[in-house]
């Protein structure tokens, strides 16, 4: 009698090497991986939708922010003007105050003589600078005038105006002395040489 072993390699029934269920496995593996990756994509998607509509918010928000502060410049700017306004108005207001004081404390005989004067220190003024004190004496040979001006550059161009008047200002030679003052603008005071020969 003759054995034969059946648990020789031989022997064996071959396995298939693709079978159904291994087959059903992959395909199930295959649909999940896709699933999970499909999933990943929807939720990166949503997280690029909800930045995006965040920032068109932000935007929205600066653009009506920039908005506010372009308006509130704007309301500014238009009170600063009228502020500037309302200032040259009271040094015009000043200054003509100031010349009809000095008009009032004159006597009536020497009025005639010193109008003169009055038209050409009127003819000389400019934006910017304003006279507070005029003193005459001597009958016009003194001349005191004291003033107050935002620029330095002003007053020589003041005395220059003095130089073309039609009274005997046009021969005058002014001593000046300029200061400035706290608050960036100059006192000036000139003096006739007849002031300054005392």
């Amino acid at each position: 009698m003759q054995q034969i072993n059946l648990y020789l390699d031989e022997f064996k029934k071959p396995k298939e090497p693709v079978t159904p269920g291994l087959m059903a496995q992959v395909m199930a593996a295959t649909l999940a991986l896709c699933v999970v990756v499909s999933c990943a994509f929807l939720v990166r998607e949503w997280f690029a939708v909800r930045e995006s509509i965040n920032a068109q918010a932000e935007v929205e928000r600066i653009t009506e922010e920039s908005r506010v502060l372009s308006s509130q410049l704007v309301e500014r700017d238009q009170r600063a003007q009228f502020r500037q306004s309302i200032a040259q108005a009271e040094e015009q207001l000043t200054s003509s105050e100031t010349v009809r004081a000095f008009l009032a404390q004159l006597q009536v005989d020497n009025f005639e003589g010193f109008s003169v004067f009055m038209k050409d220190l009127a003819r000389a003024r400019q934006q910017g600078l304003r006279l507070t004190q005029i003193e005459i004496n001597e009958g016009g040979k003194e001349l005191s005038l004291r003033g107050e001006a935002v620029a330095s550059d002003l007053i020589p161009k003041f005395v220059k105006r003095l130089a073309q008047s039609e009274s005997v200002l046009n021969k005058e030679q002014f001593d000046s002395g300029i200061s400035k003052t706290d608050l960036d603008t100059f006192n000036f005071t000139l003096r006739s040489s007849a002031v300054r020969a005392r």
